[in-house]
């Protein structure tokens, strides 16, 4: 099973199966249906990891300290326009405090009308993997909470073999715990309470399609060595034509598993 070099998830993920690299001949057709749904379960992950990532940025490039995490490897350029504030930041093709090689360009908007941010990557890249896309942050209110959109109608992560995931996201997250300590990163849990996904993803002249949305809230939570991760809660995803399965994030612990399962 080849993936796109995006990030490292080896035992991230798990079917109760091993994903095996049998002949398609000897393979049974369980054995099909699992491989398929370990292929778009680690998909997913790639692309939510990712996401939170840009999230993050979004959110505390304003004030961020960028000593100690992955922004230490980046020059960090800020100018006013009329729209509010830009800034680039630029990736050195270097790995990063996480061990983590980035290059290429985020173009940063932050309207001070709105109150909304935009990303824009430019040649960006995360390994050997482009990013691509536009990437809008809308601050609102959901059931009473302060919460920030995420809409990305055109995502695109691609492989220089051409393999690719490319997906639509709408996502509600909420800042649960941490922003009273806003110069403290690691006590902050933020939290998706409604998300909506679509998915192309093409491996091997293959082309997949899933849709998935959240069926319980589920946490990402900073204190974890790999903090962009979910933890707990639970996404509801079908790969066209099949039947619905689950993944499984785990119980909020940092060295939880993500699972897929056949039932919630």
């Amino acid at each position: 099973m080849r993936l796109l070099k995006l990030i490292s998830l080896t035992g991230i993920i798990s079917l109760g199966l091993a994903c095996n690299k049998k002949n398609d001949l000897t393979e049974t057709p369980q054995e099909a249906a699992q491989r398929a749904d370990l292929y778009v379960g680690t998909a997913f992950l790639s692309v939510e990891t990712a996401i939170n990532e840009l999230e993050f940025i979004a959110r505390h490039v304003p004030q961020i300290q960028t000593d100690g995490n992955f922004l230490s490897c980046a020059i960090i350029n800020r100018q006013q326009v009329p729209e509010g504030e830009k800034v680039e930041i630029t990736f050195s093709n270097n790995a990063c405090d996480d061990q983590t090689i980035r290059s290429g360009k985020l173009i940063l908007t932050y309207e001070e009308a709105t109150g909304n941010i935009f990303i824009s990557p430019v040649n960006y890249r995360i390994r050997e993997t482009k990013i691509s896309g536009n990437y809008v942050f809308q601050p609102g209110t959901f059931e009473q909470k302060p919460i920030l959109k995420l809409v990305v109608p055109d995502g695109a992560f691609t492989a220089d073999n051409g393999d690719y995931y490319r997906f639509s996201i709408e996502r509600i997250s909420y800042f649960k715990e941490g922003k009273d300590t806003p110069t403290i990163i690691n006590d902050d849990i933020f939290e998706t309470l409604e998300a909506s996904y679509d998915f192309e993803l093409k491996s091997q002249g293959a082309v997949t399609l899933m849709q998935a949305e959240s069926h319980t809230p589920y946490i990402i939570k900073y204190s974890c060595p790999d903090k962009f991760r979910p933890r707990s809660g639970k996404v509801k995803f079908e790969r066209v034509t099949s039947t619905y399965r689950y993944i499984l994030f785990g119980n909020g612990n940092c060295n939880d598993l993500a699972r897929i399962s056949e039932t919630p």
